[in-house]
């Protein structure tokens, strides 16, 4: 409309000053002039409508996808995105050698250490992970996401000697649309936000770490965001000097609010399972049952900067897999008591706390301190965990967008029934380039 109406513009000027310069000269001059100015306007008009037009794409070409990262396949209206990360850690223990399993220095036992005081070293690339991402529009259910995460942190096929090989394992495989998840994925009970960076894969003592199955179900409650999901349930009853057979006989119900701002956020989890056992694996012999529950309180505070505060308070009684990562290593179970042919509980509590401090737009370092306490039930063994604490602090270069380089100092110790104690201490360095 703006060409045209210049055009039209021009056209009345050219006119008009051609006339006047004119004076005596023949009409027809003029004629000729008004329709060179007519035929410019219309081919400018020509080259408009053809800017507009959408170019036409060849069908055998791959186009960018509907988000970051992400293409379209000749044909296809699934957008798709690969990714991951690949990561060389290299570990040395001072004390008892800790391993590198995926649960990093939490998953291990301290309380009838071996090995102390000789030190051990090793590098490994078990946490590198790859994923796929797809997003497909629907007309019935808008668009569908599928969600596919692997990485090679777990038992291994093969040793060290030869190919140091190790099984890929399935973290996450998930469909969701609209407020509707199904699949594997972190569980809802977690606050992915509130997780502390450390360079150890497992985190500090008291810290949360779980994925499961589940349905799941998310809304908006005026500010505030609503989780509701049933989940696998997985009792965990038995150790100490009892036998017992768990029954899952309903799923777990969980559910999580958080709230979030300019200042961070801050978020409230709970859980209850149903949990039953009896006295025989095959049925047949006395059993119970009992609720257990757990409450988890954290979130993520800037502070000045880049800077953050990030905590967590985890604790409950009888669901141990929903408490603290400690709790789940050190044995502290549920005991079903055959003196009694009742479950007896563990009530337990953890947490931890962490700063981040970025020196510069280059440099971090994240200051990590957990604790955990377990109130073990007397049919329980006396050589499962009671109590434990970590720390770890780190120094992390960016080296680019998407390299990280790191070192980190760990320690933990942690104290049994029976009174044993141990501390493992190491110190971990990592290559870690995402993708």
């Amino acid at each position: 409309m703006a060409s045209k109406k210049y055009n039209v513009a021009l056209l009345g000027s050219v006119t008009a000053a051609a006339m006047m310069a004119a004076g005596p000269v023949l009409a027809d001059e003029v004629s000729d002039l008004k329709a060179q100015i007519e035929a410019l306007s219309q081919k400018v008009q020509q080259i408009e409508t053809q800017q507009a037009q959408p170019a036409v794409i060849p069908a055998n070409v791959v186009t960018g996808g509907d988000f970051g990262g992400s293409y379209k396949l000749p044909g296809s209206n699934t957008s798709w995105k690969f990714g991951g990360y690949v990561k060389l850690d290299a570990i040395y223990d001072f004390d008892q050698q800790a391993g590198d399993q995926s649960g990093g220095i939490v998953e291990d036992s301290l309380t009838t250490p071996v090995d102390q005081d000789t030190g051990h070293f090793q590098m490994s690339v078990r946490q590198t992970r790859f994923s796929w991402d797809s997003r497909t529009a629907t007309e019935e259910l808008g668009s569908v996401r599928a969600y596919l995460e692997m990485d090679f942190n777990d038992s291994d096929s093969a040793t060290e000697t030869v190919s140091n090989s190790h099984n890929p394992r399935l973290r996450q495989g998930y469909v969701s649309f609209g407020a509707w998840r199904f699949g594997q994925s972190w569980s809802t009970y977690h606050d992915l936000g509130a997780f502390a960076e450390s360079i150890d894969f497992g985190g500090p003592v008291g810290g949360i770490l779980m994925r499961q199955a589940e349905i799941r179900y998310t809304t908006k409650i005026g500010g505030n965001s609503l989780n509701l999901a049933i989940a696998n349930p997985q009792n965990r009853i038995g150790g100490g000097t009892s036998t017992s057979g768990e029954r899952d006989r309903l799923p777990d119900f969980i559910g999580r609010i958080s709230r979030g701002g300019d200042w961070g956020h801050v978020s409230l989890a709970g859980v209850v399972e149903y949990m039953t056992a009896e006295t025989g694996e095959a049925g047949g012999g006395t059993d119970d049952n009992a609720l257990g529950w757990a409450l988890s309180l954290g979130g993520r505070i800037n502070t000045m900067g880049k800077d953050n505060f990030r905590w967590q308070v985890n604790g409950g009684d009888g669901s141990q897999r929903y408490g603290p990562l400690e709790a789940v290593n050190q044995g502290a179970n549920n005991v079903y008591d055959t003196a009694t042919n009742k479950i007896d509980t563990v009530k337990s509590v953890g947490g931890y706390m962490a700063y981040q401090h970025h020196w510069n737009s280059k440099w971090r370092s994240n200051l990590i301190l957990g604790g955990w306490r377990a109130n073990n039930p007397g049919a329980a063994a006396n050589t499962v965990g009671k109590n434990s604490e970590s720390l770890h602090a780190n120094v992390i270069f960016n080296a680019t967008s998407k390299t990280n380089i790191g070192l980190e100092y760990q320690i933990k110790s942690a104290t049994a029934e029976n009174g044993d104690t141990g501390t493992m201490s190491r110190l971990q360095f990592m290559v870690q380039h995402s993708f």
